[in-house]
C-alpha cells in the first residue's frame, strides 16, 4: 500500500515531483486540486474523503487531527537543500 500524499499549499509544489520519485505515486498538491485558499475544515474534508496524508508546514492544521505529517523540510531532503527550499512565503 502506497500513501496518498497531499501537499499543502504552504509547501512548494514541487514536492509532488519528489514524492512520485520517492515511489508515492498518488502524490498530489492543493494548487493542482483547485484547494488553494480553503479552510482549514474544507481542506481536511478532502484529504479524509480521499484517503490522503496532508503534507504541511502549517503545525496547527496537523493539531486537528491524526494522519497529518507536519515538517520543516522534507525528510529525505533534510541536509541536502536549504531547509526553506520547498517552503512558500
Amino acid at each position: 500500500m502506497s500513501f496518498r500524499l497531499l501537499v499543502d499549499e504552504c509547501l512548494s509544489p514541487e514536492l509532488v515531483g519528489v514524492a512520485v520519485a520517492a515511489g508515492y505515486v498518488e502524490s498530489t498538491c492543493a494548487r493542482d486540486r483547485g484547494l488553494l485558499a480553503k479552510k482549514d475544515w474544507e481542506l481536511i474534508a478532502f484529504v479524509v474523503s480521499g484517503g490522503f496524508t496532508l503534507v504541511t508546514h502549517n503545525e496547527r492544521q496537523s493539531d486537528l487531527m491524526p494522519g497529518i505529517f507536519a515538517a520543516p523540510a522534507p525528510p529525505t531532503l533534510a541536509g541536502f537543500m536549504p531547509r526553506n527550499r520547498f517552503m512558500r512565503g
